[in-house]
């Protein structure tokens, strides 16, 4: 933040409003505002209906990433299963969360404070054996 090209020279304050104002600025200019497609929304709605799927459907990161490999993988039909499947591994990760953190959506999931809390989330969607350690293999 103190390098970013954006932040007047004058401006000193670094207070919480500073920061939501350069956090807003980084985000209305990342990709990751792009809008869903319906062909997407096709997709998504051939998945399982459980609570994976509506975690990813109410989760506007998850949706970006979507939206982003169906960008990329969506024109080859074969690819359709794959970019489900890859919301999908997200999604349980995401439900995980919620179920053993009080962290709610992708967003506080990425937040650097906390990353240990998500690795912790990720061995247990993985199915980390602390004893072996190693991950099982398949679903």
């Amino acid at each position: 933040m103190k390098r970013c090209a954006l932040r007047p020279e004058n401006n000193v304050e670094e207070g919480p409003e500073w920061r939501q104002r350069v956090s807003g600025i980084a985000s209305a200019q990342s990709t990751m505002s792009q809008p869903i497609s319906s062909e997407l929304w096709s997709l998504l709605g051939k998945m399982h209906k459980d609570d994976v799927s509506t975690a990813i459907r109410n989760d506007h990161y998850l949706m970006q990433f979507a939206q982003s490999l169906f960008n990329k993988h969506g024109s080859d039909r074969a690819k359709h299963e794959y970019i489900r499947q890859k919301v999908r591994e997200l999604g349980r990760l995401l439900v995980t969360l919620r179920h053993t953190t009080r962290i709610h959506n992708m967003e506080e999931a990425i937040k650097p404070g906390n990353f240990f809390t998500l690795t912790s989330a990720v061995k247990r969607v993985s199915g980390f054996d602390h004893q072996n350690n190693s991950f099982k293999f398949g679903p």
